[in-house]
């Protein structure tokens, strides 16, 4: 099963799942899955002026939870933002006091990651 991404002006506003007889050039071996045979697909039946892209139910920070391919970072929800120049799904801002981590694509509290960070230096100072 092949998830998509409904997006208008970089946001999400729908998820999909099509079937892999639409998405694969051979349902037996999924290493044929052609994102654009299902783009094709919701673009015949939501209207060709439609934006989909695909995202992977099992992606998460930058990691394939079932060591997979990680597709755009991220399984998105509705209200993420797609960002199509680093080709990720990036979650809505919690607060004015989050940063977001290029590595994972997700927000972190600034106070949070500075500790962590000072935790860290710490920890390479007294190695020497």
């Amino acid at each position: 099963m092949a998830h998509f991404a409904k997006i208008e002006s970089s946001k999400v506003i729908d998820i999909v799942f099509v079937d892999n007889s639409i998405t694969h050039v051979d349902v037996n071996d999924p290493s044929t899955e052609e994102e654009q045979r299902g783009v094709n697909y919701l673009k015949s039946i939501f209207g060709e002026d439609s934006d989909w892209v695909q995202c992977s139910f099992n992606t998460w920070k930058g990691d394939h939870k079932l060591s997979g391919n990680q597709i755009r970072y991220n399984m998105p929800e509705i209200g993420y933002t797609y960002n199509n120049v680093k080709d990720s799904f990036i979650p809505e801002k919690p607060g004015k006091d989050y940063i977001l981590i290029e590595r994972t694509q997700q927000w972190v509290n600034k106070a949070s990651y500075s500790s962590n960070f000072d935790n860290s230096m710490d920890i390479w100072r007294n190695d020497f």
